[in-house]
């Protein structure tokens, strides 16, 4: 049996850092480890070790996607193999890595076991992250003690805007719909509005290195943005965490809760304990969705408790920050809904103490408008279709950017630090795949 490490190196990303990690830290590991360096991909049978690695420098931007895809299926189906995937990059690489792995044309043979390591390298470190790996050192040890669990994972697909039923509900794609619109999967993120605003942003800034994504912040923030929208849930349902034995309950959790109808979904506070379900009068079918029409000022899903270190934008996420996570993790929404820039000022301040925007008694917004506020949801997927982003901020800076710039459809989604564009009219579904392989953590 061959244990062979693939071994991603972005030579670019973040600080440039990763060809030096990759020789002054990760080789002498695996080197004192037992493994041996070998020339080609597929190892080397007739090595005296067993334990090989093969590292790939990757010299542009789906480079890593088109190795995998091409040598994933090149060994000899009588070799059993154990491959590890070490990315060192950022969110990115492992987005290449994984839509590789997902790929539908990619068949991982059934003589391969698979799973997926990092070293983080990048300007976003958010799986890293929320394993709690901080260094390439501790990266590496990780990798080496063998222990792992699933790595959750979305798909993304872009749709013509779903057609609302009479009780405002949309139907959940079919197998041959979500085939034909299919455009990515997704790890770590999925963001629009501000957040996807930010990623795109500081794009042009690259050179200026992590720093820039804070200076865009900033920026952004003042803007203090809204972007309206139409929200459909999967399965949605308040969350639950558990610190030792005791629930920790939030005044900002939502309620979904059904309207006359039995389908439309009102966000609102409740005090029913966390982790209870939807609370239906008319059960919902499974191919239907609840409803929410908001002005979000900031939306993002994830599974991450953490984007970086210190912004723990997710803090009742516990697809990897718990000792005990759930096989099959739901996906954690984050949205702040009518903010003002004080309120949007006062949510990202807390974020960045460790999480603490889950407590906040209140958050200033633009109206009391029904769902205004910050607000956490868990599901099992979501529907969201933008329409436009709208200026409604006092403040002086906003005021002249009105005159200078008018309100426009925003339609720009950041996957895991990538962007995509849909057309106006069209909306995005976010559901959970099957599960294919695990993270070394």
């Amino acid at each position: 049996m061959l244990d062979v490490f693939w071994i991603v190196v972005n030579p670019v990303s973040g600080k440039k850092l990763a060809e030096e990690i990759l020789e002054s830290a990760v080789k002498p590991s695996l080197l004192e480890s037992g493994f041996a360096e070998v020339n080609s991909p597929l190892g080397v049978l007739s090595a005296t070790s067993s334990r090989q690695f093969f590292p790939i420098h990757t010299t542009y931007r789906g480079h890593a996607a088109e190795f995998v895809r091409q040598h994933i299926r090149e060994w000899d189906d009588k070799v059993q193999v154990c491959l590890t995937i070490i990315c060192m990059g950022g969110d990115g690489t492992i987005h290449e890595v994984v839509n590789a792995l997902y790929y539908s044309t990619v068949q991982v043979p059934p003589n391969i076991s698979l799973q997926l390591g990092v070293v983080p390298c990048g300007s976003g470190n958010a799986l890293a992250t929320s394993l709690g790996v901080f260094s390439a050192e501790e990266g590496i040890r990780r990798i080496l003690s063998g222990t792992s669990r699933p790595l959750n994972v979305a798909s993304v697909h872009v749709t013509d805007a779903p057609q609302e039923d009479e009780a405002g509900c949309v139907p959940v794609l079919s197998p041959e719909e979500a085939n034909r619109t299919l455009v990515a999967h997704t790890f770590c993120v999925v963001s629009w509005g501000l957040h996807a605003q930010i990623v795109k942003i500081s794009e042009l800034f690259r050179f200026m290195g992590p720093r820039r994504f804070f200076y865009v912040a900033v920026t952004l923030n003042q803007l203090c943005r809204q972007y309206p929208g139409s929200l459909y849930l999967f399965g949605g349902k308040e969350g639950l965490k558990i610190e030792g034995q005791t629930e920790v309950r939030s005044r900002n959790w939502v309620q979904l809760q059904s309207g006359n109808s039995g389908s439309a979904a009102n966000l609102s506070n409740t005090s029913r304990p966390i982790g209870s379900e939807v609370d239906e009068t008319t059960p919902l079918k499974s191919t239907h969705a609840l409803r929410a029409t908001l002005s979000f000022t900031y939306f993002i899903s994830t599974w991450m408790s953490a984007l970086e270190p210190g912004f723990r934008i997710a803090p009742y996420a516990d697809a990897y920050s718990s000792s005990n996570p759930p096989a099959s993790a739901p996906i954690d929404l984050v949205m702040g809904v009518s903010l003002n820039r004080v309120g949007l000022n006062r949510m990202i301040v807390s974020a960045l103490k460790d999480g603490s925007h889950a407590d906040l008694d209140k958050v200033e917004t633009l109206d009391r408008g029904e769902g205004a506020g910050l607000r956490f949801v868990k599901c099992d997927g979501y529907c969201l279709v933008p329409t436009t982003w709208l200026d409604r901020s006092g403040g002086w800076f906003a005021r002249i950017l009105r005159h200078l710039r008018p309100s426009r459809p925003v339609h720009d989604f950041c996957l895991d630090g990538e962007m995509i564009t849909i057309k106006q009219g069209q909306g995005i579904y976010v559901l959970k795949s099957k599960q294919l392989l695990n993270v070394l953590s």
